[in-house]
């Protein structure tokens, strides 16, 4: 749902949204818990370690289940209350205003300006993203650079190589295949090839490296916009958590989640820009 069609939510809640206050709850509570449940980016130069994608893409799969789950009950409870007697829900919203009557006041207040307030902010949010992508652009220019004009004077010798081998080929059942001086040569220029781009990778894929750090910065810029979505939701939901909640079926925001799967998301392509795995020796 994007901000336009929340905030027209938030428009027509009307008084509505005074039942929210029961049910609020710890942003950084509900953050916590999805958060945990991806693990921490690797740190190695090659996709074929650490179970990735595997462990990455059952963490999103574990995340988007959950909050599919919590959708549900949520889409269940604005039925609820829709399919509601009118009359039902204004003894519901009379009996709350006037237990109580400050909490009502504050309510109201919040839902006056909530809408205008999230708009502004979402889009502000949604600028920051963009230029977060812009620079991983950047970024990934920059990296592709380096590895190039690391790896460039190998593939040069490799080359060399290959020109000189072909002139001494032995023959290896039907075919032909590189002299064992070749071979030797080869192998020796395969791990200098792996050396050198292990050397470049430790600067971005490292534990302190530039991927990991911009990572970093899209959690923390993920994490910034959850509690106002979560109360865009809250006030969008109306009379779900007091009217046709229960305890065990409750209506709860799905910001938290929704944040945890868009990093989650972005790290499996990030990462995925690795080498697959280390350059092997020659095989006959």
């Amino acid at each position: 749902m994007n901000a336009f069609s929340l905030s027209r939510r938030i428009s027509v809640a009307g008084l509505a949204s005074l039942m929210m206050l029961p049910f609020a709850q710890s942003a950084q509570a509900a953050e916590q818990d999805f958060w945990a449940m991806v693990p921490a980016w690797p740190t190695t130069c090659y996709q074929e370690t650490e179970d990735f994608p595997d462990k990455y893409r059952a963490a999103l799969e574990a995340v988007t289940a959950a909050k599919d789950r919590q959708q549900k009950i949520n889409d269940e409870l604005a039925q609820k209350v829709k399919d509601m007697d009118p009359m039902e829900q204004a003894s519901k919203m009379q009996e709350y205003m006037m237990a109580n009557p400050e909490e009502a006041m504050k309510l109201m207040q919040r839902n006056a300006a909530i809408g205008e307030t999230f708009t502004n902010s979402e889009l502000e949010s949604n600028e920051g993203g963009v230029q977060l992508e812009k620079e991983m652009m950047d970024l990934d220019t920059r990296y592709k650079a380096e590895v190039e004009k690391a790896l460039a004077p190998i593939k040069a010798k490799f080359a060399d190589l290959d020109a000189r081998a072909q002139k001494d080929l032995v023959v290896v059942g039907e075919g032909y295949a590189y002299a064992p001086w070749a071979v030797k040569e080869f192998d020796a220029l395969t791990a200098e090839s792996n050396k050198a781009y292990e050397k470049v990778c430790a600067g971005w894929w490292g534990a302190n490296g530039i991927f990991q750090e911009w990572m970093k910065r899209l959690k923390e810029s993920l994490v910034a916009r959850i509690p106002e979505r979560e109360e865009a939701e809250k006030v969008g939901a109306g009379l779900l958590a007091v009217v046709a909640g229960t305890p065990g079926n409750s209506f709860k925001p799905i910001a938290a989640p929704d944040a945890v799967m868009q990093y989650t998301q972005r790290g499996i392509r990030l990462f995925e820009n690795r080498m697959r795995r280390p350059e092997a020796p020659y095989t006959r």
